[in-house]
């Protein structure tokens, strides 16, 4: 018998939906779809009709760039 551990038996997720992005992001629907107008958060991709995503190597990486808070607030 193997020891594999739960998470590895998880799929992860290949598209984030808009739904998901407050949680992965930390910011508000509002403050993402502001930041789309302005074109300072990733372009989505369309999964079908009504629907809109966004592949998490491309948050993660937006992520990463993002500048770090310094100081205590």
């Amino acid at each position: 018998m193997s020891n594999i551990t739960s998470t590895e038996n998880q799929i992860q997720p290949l598209i984030y939906t808009k739904a998901q992005l407050p949680a992965i992001v930390g910011l508000s629907k509002a403050t993402i779809d502001r930041m789309r107008k302005e074109k300072a958060f990733p372009e989505a991709i369309v999964l079908c009709k009504n629907k809109v995503g966004w592949p998490v190597d491309v948050v993660k990486q937006w992520i990463a760039q993002r500048p770090t808070a310094t100081g205590i607030y």
